[in-house]
């Protein structure tokens, strides 16, 4: 996983990398719920939860 490489590194910036790190994380957690969760031809109201 390409987390695991941001963690070795120790510097005075870790605690932005890591919110970085988290924001990505959700971005890419919503995308795939998104995708195979909801339904297609809903009308969005659905994804408003999220």
């Amino acid at each position: 996983m390409f987390f695991e490489e941001e963690f070795k590194i120790t510097d005075h910036i870790i605690g932005e990398m890591l919110r970085v790190l988290l924001k990505r994380l959700l971005i890419m957690s919503t995308r795939i719920s998104k995708e195979y969760l909801f339904d297609p031809d809903s009308s969005g109201e659905d994804l408003d939860i999220l």
